[in-house]
């Protein structure tokens, strides 16, 4: 990737203090906060089956990875002869009575290539697309869904903020 004092503060594929450490520092502050509240939470992230491509890192179901996606990927690499990696949701939570899963993310809104866009249709993109990927499996297994989504500026979107007001 690129790198420029903008882009380095939001990029995965960089190490220091970027988007990994701080949806890792945003993942402990809320199971510390489920702590505090005597909320129970799993260990163990929860996975639904899916698996992320080596390659073109795209989420699909293990078995159309193995099946399909492995043959037919428009970015085949040798990348993809190395081990598929797990995906899904960062964390299940058992809030009264009922099951809760959750990932979290972090929108960079001061990247050059959000900067024109409203912080609102960012987060709104943001959750779309985490909808997409999980909220049908959470169903699936009787469970809740949410997007606990926060800005690098620290700004919590609605429904996150909405989560955490059940907890406290």
């Amino acid at each position: 990737c690129e790198v420029d004092a903008h882009h380095v503060t939001g990029c995965a594929q960089l190490n220091g203090d970027n988007r990994n450490t701080r949806h890792a520092r945003l993942k402990v502050a809320f199971k510390r906060l489920c702590t505090s509240c005597a909320v129970q939470y799993d260990d163990a992230e929860p996975r639904f089956g899916d698996v992320t491509c080596p390659a073109c890192r795209a989420s699909m179901p293990a078995a159309a990875y193995h099946e399909e996606h492995k043959k037919t990927c428009m970015l085949r690499t040798p990348l993809q002869d190395m081990t598929v990696q797990a995906t899904g949701p960062d964390l299940l939570v058992h809030l009264c009575g009922k099951q809760v899963v959750i990932d979290f993310s972090v929108v960079s809104v001061t990247s050059p290539s959000q900067c024109d866009t409203a912080i609102s249709t960012l987060l709104k993109q943001r959750v779309a697309s985490k909808d997409k990927l999980y909220e049908t499996r959470a169903k699936e297994v009787g469970a809740e869904f949410v997007v606990a989504l926060a800005t690098n500026a620290g700004s919590l979107a609605p429904a996150f903020k909405a989560l955490v007001g059940r907890i406290i």
